[in-house]
């Protein structure tokens, strides 16, 4: 048995690969920026899976999380693991294709569900760490997340695909996560105070446009995953709202028009005056 220790916007997991074949090498070198070394201290999560060689014996179900009877139940194509808590950790079982593509869903889903108890949610965002202040470039796939990734300097990116917010003494924290798109570079596991919210949108001139709150919260919301069903899923719900708005509050955000060849300093510059 192999165990691997990743810590991703301040949830630690021990992940224990019984039967691995080497698939502990492929996970290592996939998320070697957020591996921790082995310690005392007890993981917030302890997840015992057991790897299928065959992929057609593998699960295969839509994405789903559901919470019922005090039991958090995960499935994916290629995965299915049941959590529960115990004796104030939580400790889980189940079985992954060995493919770090299905490994990578199986940590999306875990994460957007665990964020939800400090009231943190993954955004499809990029995010920038420029000099401690963090910067979140909101959209959908297509939007310019990637594009805006490459023209910055590689330590800055957090990802350019999903990032973590987490409410800390009630201020709102940027995350960085393995979780990337094309970028094909890896996260940053740095943290930062988030500095401004801004909605990506290609277009041919660069400008700064003032999105009213009802908007920005609208448009905030659609791009959160979450996963969640069954009886817990209202309760959640209402959790992603209300840390929404907390985001949003006293934090002006915008829709940042961009074109292709916008530069870097342009639109940190834009950012930088209008952000605050």
């Amino acid at each position: 048995m192999a165990s691997i220790w990743l810590a991703i916007c301040g949830i630690t997991t021990r992940v224990n690969l019984i039967c691995g074949n080497g698939f502990h090498i492929d996970i290592k070198k996939r998320y070697h920026n957020f591996l921790r070394p082995a310690n005392n201290r007890r993981p917030d999560i302890n997840l015992s899976l057991k790897t299928i060689n065959n992929g057609h014996n593998a699960p295969d179900a839509l994405p789903s999380v559901d919470l019922t009877n005090k039991t958090l139940r995960i499935r994916g194509r290629g995965f299915a693991c049941n959590i529960f808590r115990k004796s104030g950790a939580w400790t889980g079982t189940g079985a992954i294709e060995e493919n770090i593509y299905q490994f990578d869903t199986l940590l999306r889903l875990l994460h957007s569900h665990f964020m939800l108890n400090d009231g943190g949610f993954l955004i499809h965002a990029c995010g920038i760490n420029q000099k401690n202040k963090g910067y979140l470039f909101a959209g959908k796939s297509g939007s310019g997340k990637t594009t805006l990734a490459r023209k910055s300097p590689f330590l800055n990116v957090l990802s350019d695909e999903l990032v973590g917010l987490r409410l800390t003494r009630n201020k709102p924290i940027l995350m960085g996560t393995p979780f990337w798109g094309e970028f094909r570079e890896g996260g940053q596991p740095a943290s930062c105070a988030l500095n401004g919210i801004y909605f990506l949108n290609k277009a041919s001139a660069t400008k700064l446009i003032p999105l009213p709150p009802t908007l920005a919260l609208k448009k905030l919301f659609k791009l959160i995953l979450f996963f969640d069903k069954g009886s817990n899923s209202i309760i959640n719900i209402q959790r992603l709202l209300d840390s929404a708005g907390k985001y949003l509050l006293n934090k002006r955000a915008y829709q940042i028009n961009l074109t292709k060849n916008t530069p870097y300093k342009t639109i940190l510059k834009i950012v930088t005056n209008n952000g605050n």
